[in-house]
């Protein structure tokens, strides 16, 4: 019996991942010539479709990315056979990344003062 192994996702300096036109660094997100890091993406459009009609299976992934100073979404669009679109891929791991620059805002605050503001609301952790 035949065992498949998924080789594991190494994204680095020397092998992003690349889906289109858009190269996925550890630290930065590069498109065409223009280069991007993770903070100065505002918000995340995200759209993925599976449909299997007679055993045929298709799948089409839709990634819209809205950054700071740009006028249009950076717009990158994968369809496949068969096997998960790499761009799922690229989703999860900008998703990932972006969510922890949002949080490293409240943590930081909360380790320096104990509390965090969020829309004009204080949160603070007691201690007993």
């Amino acid at each position: 019996m035949f065992k498949f192994e998924k080789k594991p996702l190494v994204i680095s300096e020397k092998e992003p991942l690349i889906v289109e036109k858009l190269m996925v660094y550890p630290s930065r997100l590069q498109y065409e010539d223009a280069r991007y890091n993770f903070t100065d993406i505002r918000h995340i459009g995200w759209y993925w479709q599976s449909l299997t009609i007679s055993g045929v299976n298709k799948q089409y992934a839709c990634l819209k990315l809205y950054i700071h100073g740009r006028q249009y979404p950076l717009t990158v669009e994968e369809s496949r056979m068969f096997t998960t679109p790499r761009l799922v891929t690229a989703y999860q791991f900008i998703a990932e990344k972006t969510f922890q620059n949002r949080l490293s805002f409240y943590v930081k605050q909360l380790e320096q003062s104990g509390r965090f503001i969020y829309d004009n609301c204080y949160s603070s952790i007691r201690e007993f």
